[in-house]
């Protein structure tokens, strides 16, 4: 990842497990766009049974798919920390992180 740090993503998920949705809400407003575009990467490895492989492709693609509402919709998301760990998991295992 070259926009988003996995101990950035580690933080959101802590920061997810807390309850804070207003406090995590502001942390994935903070992030620039390039940042979100991995953090939805990251979501589509660990729900869609992407390949890390076509990581750069997934985050061409993801940033296409990015909106004022993208961090908001992340903030809701109940199982974003779950599935940012997995999609963590999934890079790191890949060799990709």
């Amino acid at each position: 990842m070259k926009h988003l740090s996995p101990d950035r993503v580690r933080r959101l998920v802590d920061l997810q497990g807390t309850g804070d949705a207003d406090g995590l809400a502001a942390e994935l407003r903070a992030l620039p766009q390039d940042a979100l575009a991995e953090l939805k990467a990251l979501l589509w490895l660990a729900r869609d049974d992407e390949s890390p492989r076509h990581w750069d492709a997934l985050v061409i693609e993801a940033r296409f798919k990015i909106d004022e509402k993208t961090a908001g919709l992340f903030a809701e998301d109940e199982q974003l920390g779950n599935s940012l760990t997995r999609g963590l998991e999934i890079l790191d295992a890949s060799g990709r992180l």
